[in-house]
Parts: C-alpha cells; structure tokens; sequence
C-alpha cells in the first residue's frame, strides 16, 4: 500500500513520475482498459512492485494522470491572468490573441493528451469506481481556473453571456476537439491551428461589461 507522507524523497518522486509518463504512453496505446498494470511496468521499466508501492490502483494511476494536466492548466491560467494589460479598450481581438497565445505557450505540448483525455472520460462513464474521482478532479479544474479568469475579466471591464463554468467547459471542449482533430489529419498538428478555434470562440464569448 502506497505512504501518505507529505515528505517524498526525490527517488520515490522520479518513480511516480516515470509511473504517470509510462501510463500516458500506454493509455494512448491501448485505451484505459486495454492498458494493463503489467504494460506500464514494462514502459517504466519497473516492477509491480514498484507500481503498487506508488498506486493503489489503475484509477489512482488515472487519477494522478488527470493530475498532472489539471496542476498545469491551472498554472497556465494564472500565469495568463497576470500577463494581461489592464486596459482592453478598442483592443479586444488582441487581447484575445495575447491571452490564447500566452496559454497556450504555457501549457506542456504532449501528443498523447488529447487521446488520453478522451479515454479518461469514457473510462469514467463506463466505470461506476472511477466516476466519481473523474468529476471531482474536473469541476476542481472548472472551479480555480473560475476563480482566477473571472477576476481578470471584471477588473478589465469584460463579461460573459454565460455563467462562468458553462464557458469554460466550451472552452475546454474546442481546445480537446480541435487538438484531436488536427492529429487525425497530420502527425505533427499545427498548435496555431487549436489556437485559432480558441481565439474563435473567445472572441465570441467576451464582451464589454
């Protein structure tokens, strides 16, 4: 059974670090459910041992996968909130451009997230166990990335049509859909091209206060 210390050694961290990194190759592979314990060991080149000393389970392994992606977006959208000049007016398209631009550039480009995601969300409403951690760790996104963009639109005199959460998951939506949709087409997509439908959407959604 894994520790719950807060105190990890650098040794124990690289391993789980492996852990995660293998378990998003192998997801990508072979989807959540074809992707077993053992396949991930063998990407890690660990042993079960190590697995389970780490994870109690694969959904703990999905879990700390979601994660990883959910710290990033977060700090992503702080860093973006922070960027952005006070004043937006007759400016808004650019202000757009700089904040898509800027989240985008803060965010870890990894091919294999886009299929990822889209296997955790089918793991989750295919399993009953692994639900209800798939909806905490989302509506934790939803919830400080609201707390930061929301701010950052009043204090520069924007709003939106919508309530705040409904337009981040548009927003959430485009970003995976396009992401997707530009690796079905070519092996290295174009990130300007998710950029586009970002800014697209954006543009559509904010609105003088």
């Amino acid at each position: 059974m894994p520790t719950h210390s807060t105190q990890v050694s650098p040794r124990r961290l690289e391993t789980r670090n492996r852990l995660v990194d293998a378990g998003l190759t192998v997801i990508a592979e072979r989807g959540v459910l074809g992707a077993s314990v053992e396949q991930i060991c063998e990407e890690a080149n660990f042993t079960r041992g190590a697995f389970y000393s780490n994870f109690d389970s694969k959904d703990q392994l999905c879990a700390a996968i979601m994660r990883e992606k959910c710290d990033d977006i977060i700090a992503a959208t702080r860093h973006t909130a922070a960027d952005l000049p006070l004043s937006v007016e007759g400016t808004l398209p650019n202000i757009v451009d700089t904040a898509v631009e800027r989240f985008m550039a803060l965010q870890r480009s990894d091919p294999r997230w886009p299929i990822v995601s889209a296997e955790l969300r089918l793991h989750a409403a295919r399993s009953a166990e692994f639900r209800p951690i798939y909806l905490a760790l989302r509506q934790e996104i939803h919830t400080e990335v609201g707390r930061i963009f929301a701010p950052a639109l009043t204090q520069r005199g924007l709003s939106l049509p919508v309530p705040i959460e409904q337009a981040l998951a548009l927003m959430e939506a485009a970003q995976e859909s396009a992401t997707l949709q530009a690796q079905l087409l070519t092996d290295e997509p174009d990130p300007s091209e998710v950029a586009g439908d970002l800014k697209a959407l954006l543009t559509a959604l904010v609105r003088p206060a």
